[in-house]
């Protein structure tokens, strides 16, 4: 019974530090990987204070540009302040300057409306009185006008009744004219109707040719230029009055 005793003992002690054997192995594990944890997380730190020292540098530089440009508004707001109340004044002086000149434009308009005013009526008056000497030169010239025209028209009334006379005594000359043109037409309508009867009598024949006219005479007797004293030259020389001779 002792030596069973003893070998659960043994086995016991035996199971006892296997399990403390198997304990500190699973503690050193342990600690290893706590190690491990805790280097990770070291260099996780390190790289994120990395980071966020790099991130606090630009911050810094942002921000100093920020105040370096807060400076810069600051400056250039007090230059515009400076600016805008020296423009204010210069306005304030120019304002003034405008209303004086204003004041002195009006005046000077005002004397010159006067001026104009003077001088339009002084123009007015002038041309009234050369309205008046043209209108009394225009009535003397009218006048002068009316003489001269009556003049003319009295010499055109003697010439048109010289002329009147001078056109009557024409058409008595060109009446007496026509009487004896036609005292001269019935004396060669009578000699015409003389030549008729006669041609008639002797049997003088006229035959159409395709050229000219073609006049036949009894045989043995010949025409001859009519050349009597009481033919007219027209009648005489326009080769219509002939007479019939016998041949010598």
């Amino acid at each position: 019974m002792t030596i069973d005793l003893d070998a659960r003992i043994a086995e016991l002690r035996q199971r006892r530090r296997a399990e403390e054997d198997d304990a500190a192995g699973e503690q050193d594990r342990l600690k290893q990987g706590l190690a491990e944890h805790a280097d990770g997380i070291g260099r996780k730190l390190d790289a994120e204070g990395k980071q966020i020292r790099l991130m606090m540098l630009s911050v810094s530089g942002h921000v100093a540009a920020e105040q370096a440009r807060l400076e810069a508004l600051r400056t250039g707001n007090e230059e515009l302040r400076t600016r805008l109340d020296a423009n204010g004044i210069l306005l304030r002086r120019q304002v003034k300057w405008t209303w004086a000149a204003l004041g002195g434009i009006c005046l000077v308009a005002a004397g010159i409306l006067l001026l104009a005013v003077w001088g339009a009526g002084r123009l007015v008056s002038e041309a009234r009185q050369e309205a008046d000497a043209i209108r009394t030169a225009n009535a003397e010239e009218l006048a002068a006008a009316r003489e001269d025209g009556a003049r003319a028209l009295a010499a055109l009334e003697e010439q048109l009744a010289a002329q009147r006379v001078s056109v009557e005594q024409s058409l008595g000359a060109a009446g007496a004219e026509l009487a004896g043109l036609e005292a001269e037409r019935a004396s060669v309508k009578a000699e015409l109707e003389q030549f008729v009867t006669l041609r008639d009598r002797i049997g003088i024949r006229l035959v159409e040719s395709h050229t000219r006219p073609v006049i036949v005479v009894p045989e043995g007797y010949e025409l001859r230029g009519w050349r009597a004293a009481g033919l007219s030259d027209l009648a005489r020389y326009n080769g219509r009055m002939y007479r019939v001779m016998a041949r010598k």
